[in-house]
Parts: C-alpha cells; sequence; structure tokens
C-alpha cells in the first residue's frame, strides 16, 4: 500500500485537528502555501505543512518546533506534535 493521495491526507489531518485540537473553535486549518481555506469564514486561520516521508506516509506538522506527526497508507493518524497526548492516535 502506498502513500495516500495529498487530498485525502489533508482531509484526515484537518478532520483529526478540527476534532481534537479545535472541537468548539471556528478555526480552518489549511496547508501552508494553500490559501483556498482562506476563502471560508473563521474566527482563526491555522496553517500546517505537509510532506511526503517515505514512499508510504505523509509528515505534517502545525509549529515550527513541532515534533513531525504522520499520515498512514489507510489514513490512520499519527500523533506527536502540538499538544501531544497518546489518546489521540486514531486506530
Amino acid at each position: 500500500m502506498g502513500r495516500p493521495p495529498l487530498n485525502h491526507a489533508t482531509t484526515a489531518i484537518e478532520n483529526f485537528l478540527r476534532k481534537h485540537i479545535a472541537p468548539e473553535g471556528n478555526i480552518v486549518f489549511y496547508p501552508l502555501g494553500d490559501s483556498e481555506g482562506l476563502r471560508q469564514d473563521a474566527d482563526e486561520y491555522i496553517p500546517y505543512n505537509v510532506v511526503p516521508d517515505g514512499d508510504h506516509c505523509w509528515a505534517f506538522w502545525i509549529l515550527y518546533e513541532d515534533t513531525t506527526s504522520y499520515v498512514h497508507p489507510d489514513l490512520r493518524i499519527e500523533w506527536l506534535g502540538t499538544l501531544y497526548d497518546p489518546q489521540l492516535q486514531t486506530e
């Protein structure tokens, strides 16, 4: 199983971040350099970086100082970044 398409990975990342990082806020997470997300009406816009990692995963992080987190081929999120909490790992 190879790396999932970028648009699938970014959807998985954004769903995870909205659910676990900003469940109550009107916050839009978007890939750095992609201004499409800025067209939505939100109280805050938070960019994240996403890059290929090997042949099977995408790596992503929100803050420059963050630990890198991963999107696996099955779109499972391995969260090791901002406010890392092992309870937030998707199954």
